[in-house]
């Protein structure tokens, strides 16, 4: 198949040379005519041919645009319900920490605290990673550098 845009040249390279040279007689100018019909409904052909691959590639690519949207869309969604939640654990921290604080060495309670503490703090860890696939991971990206150019 001919790309679009062939076939009408062609047509106008036709319609020059029978312009030029006239058919002489009532069959040729029906077979004229004829091959400048198949010529247009090639061009046609072509044309829708070309525009369905067209729109097959965009619905594709918009597709795909969608799945990395939504997953973004989650990531923001995830990192917005574990500041909420990292958020708290600080508070928690800060209250455990304080009431730590507040007791005197050597109170077991002060351990159990303690645990608490490492636990609250490990989560928070857990929570602000981000995973190195994600695009906004700094993973693997070379480093600014801080010497000025010139």
């Amino acid at each position: 198949m001919p790309r679009p845009g062939v076939c009408v040249a062609w047509l106008g390279v036709y319609a020059v040379v029978f312009t030029m040279i006239p058919p002489d007689s009532p069959l040729a100018k029906a077979l004229i005519i004829a091959g400048a019909f198949a010529l247009m409904s090639l061009e046609i052909h072509v044309i829708n041919k070309d525009r369905d691959a067209a729109d097959r590639r965009t619905r594709r690519e918009r597709k795909r645009d969608r799945a990395q949207f939504d997953k973004t869309l989650a990531e923001f969604a995830t990192a917005h319900a574990n500041t909420e939640r990292v958020l708290a654990l600080i508070d928690s921290v800060k209250r455990d920490v304080a009431e730590m604080g507040r007791l005197p060495v050597g109170d077991p309670r002060r351990a159990v605290l303690a645990d608490q503490v490492a636990v609250s703090v490990a989560t928070i860890d857990g929570l602000v990673r981000i995973p190195p696939d994600s695009p906004f991971s700094i993973v693997g990206r070379p480093a600014e550098s801080k010497t000025p150019v010139g």
